[in-house]
């Protein structure tokens, strides 16, 4: 993510009282893009790894959030 971006999204999280981080979060779902934090390429927001530079995109708590939904409810923790 470009720094600009950063300091924007902390700047308006700080100014109404939210987290940064789930600010960009829904960004990420609104836009239906999300931006690799290593290379800032574009990519899908269903994507994992980004398609340039194939690093992380989510963060290890939202992954396993995302993967739950995804399973059926007996293997639900």
């Amino acid at each position: 993510m470009s720094e600009g971006r950063k300091d924007k999204d902390t700047f308006i999280a700080a100014m109404y009282g939210l987290d940064p981080d789930k600010l960009r979060q829904l960004r990420r779902i609104a836009s239906g893009v999300t931006r690799c934090p290593e290379c800032d390429a574009a990519n899908p927001a269903s994507e994992r790894l980004c398609t340039k530079c194939h690093a992380k995109l989510y963060p290890a708590e939202e992954a396993r959030l995302r993967d739950k939904r995804k399973a059926p409810r007996w293997k639900r923790d």
